[in-house]
């Protein structure tokens, strides 16, 4: 498995402390953010399928125990390889993820894609949006972007700077 590290600007270094909760698949900062300090937890869920399904269950759990303990003191966010979907149900690490989800309360952004992010190597899981991703796809072209916000086009997606009084994704407000 490859180490997972974080990276931030130096000047930030007085802000984030690495905790000791986690392991090899579980990484635990905190963000002394502004107005909610934040507990981000990075993980790589485990995929084999012999026995993978128990160790994903408990890394779930893991998990679970760490959003309990930062709970009071912090907004928490999840990110990192889940290694299941919210989008399908015939896979029981998927119903377990599911279950995770509503059992800690957690939410997937509204705007997060709902397309596949890992393509298997038998091309089973997202090969058009393997294409899309080979051939370039200008996100911007569209020009989604609102009240004269300037369009980044990014790996996937895309980015809006909103000009001064405008906001949300789109600056659409």
């Amino acid at each position: 498995m490859e180490e997972q590290q974080f990276f931030w600007k130096k000047d930030l270094e007085k802000s984030i402390n690495i905790m000791p909760d986690g392991n090899n698949r579980i990484q635990v900062i905190t963000i002394n953010s502004s107005p909610l300090k934040t507990c981000l937890v990075n993980v790589y869920m485990p995929s084999l399928q012999v026995a993978g399904d128990l160790d994903y269950k408990d890394t779930l759990d893991q998990i679970s125990e760490i959003i309990e303990k930062y709970k009071d003191s912090y907004q928490t966010i999840i990110c990192g390889d889940m290694n299941a979907s919210l989008h399908r149900d015939n896979r029981r690490r998927d119903q377990n993820f599911k279950e995770f989800m509503s059992n800690n309360n957690l939410s997937l952004a509204n705007r997060y894609p709902k397309a596949p992010t890992f393509f298997h190597h038998n091309g089973n899981s997202g090969l058009k949006n393997l294409n899309k991703m080979i051939v370039g796809i200008d996100e911007c072209a569209s020009q989604p972007c609102q009240n004269n916000g300037t369009c980044i086009d990014q790996h996937n997606g895309y980015t809006c700077i909103c000009l001064r009084g405008d906001s949300g994704y789109n600056c659409e407000i």
